[in-house]
């Protein structure tokens, strides 16, 4: 295999695979990275993604895609202040991966950290909706040619979702929908506090059987149309032995932050003698 890939993140299409590979994989602060000769999805929300093997690769990679001297990872410190976040879509996910990350919320405490729970404004939950409507009306737009000369070569999935809503959805809504985003953004950055990092899972559970591509889909919408950096963690497994990452999260442009403490998490887990991928085990 290779060391390190690249890919792109219009809802999920970069922490999705991540962790249901049990690689490390990184979505950036939303527009810190140009995307010149990547083809447009979504462009008020398609970021570059970063796959690894580890944090210091994405952190090094990250330096070197920016064109920036690199520099070491940032050590904490002090012990993180991290928040678990069970949002509104916590309903969605396995009950297995309910056990798996609140169980690692509590190893992590028992590790050092200080770990609290991060309630979600209710009216987060326009979210979703608002980035279905957002990348629906973009992608319409963007693949112009496409449906005009090559309407049949094109997908079912794509034609009758996000096509089919952004040709027949409206510009009002549209707009409406890009307020709602920015609306959140800001509650969120006036909301975080002291909090380095939220925990949350990086998918519903483990890569589902067969090919439903869309899998995970609400959980991901929250966190792109945010515009915050994501990385996921390679730490648990579900039942059936596949992997599910771990998903940190940081406040926008704290990019460097995002990688000291989930640096901090998967070292933390390595002292305990046990990955927190065990954390259904017994101790």
């Amino acid at each position: 295999m290779v060391p390190i890939a690249i890919g792109t993140q219009t809802t999920g299409s970069t922490i999705r695979p991540a962790s249901f590979c049990g690689v490390f994989g990184y979505r950036p602060t939303f527009g810190e990275h140009r995307l010149h000769g990547v083809m447009e999805a979504s462009g008020s929300l398609d970021t570059l993604g970063i796959l690894a093997r580890s944090v210091a690769d994405i952190a090094l990679f990250r330096d070197v895609l920016l064109g920036i001297p690199p520099q070491p990872m940032q050590t904490l410190s002090r012990s993180p202040h991290i928040a678990l976040c069970k949002s509104h879509v916590w309903d969605q996910f396995e009950p297995s991966t309910h056990v798996l990350i609140e169980d690692a919320a509590a190893r992590l405490s028992r590790a050092g950290a200080k770990v609290s729970e991060f309630a979600m404004p209710a009216d987060f939950a326009r979210l979703n909706d608002a980035h279905r409507s957002i990348s629906s009306f973009e992608f319409a737009r963007t693949f112009t040619f496409e449906i005009e000369n090559h309407w049949g070569e094109i997908s079912d999935t794509l034609r009758g979702g996000r096509l089919h809503d952004g040709i027949n959805g409206s510009f009002e809504r549209y707009i409406e929908s890009k307020r709602i985003a920015d609306e959140c953004r800001n509650q969120l950055d006036a909301i975080w506090g002291d909090i380095d990092v939220l925990l949350t899972p990086a998918a519903f559970g483990e890569a589902p059987v067969g090919f439903p591509a869309f899998a995970g889909v609400p959980l991901f919408q929250i966190w792109t149309t945010l515009h915050v950096p994501a990385l996921s963690i390679p730490v648990f497994k579900g039942p059936a032995g596949l992997p599910i990452g771990a998903q940190l999260i940081a406040r926008r442009h704290d990019d460097r932050k995002l990688f000291a403490c989930a640096q901090w998490a998967w070292e933390s887990s390595a002292r305990t003698g046990k990955r927190i991928r065990h954390g259904c085990d017994a101790d």
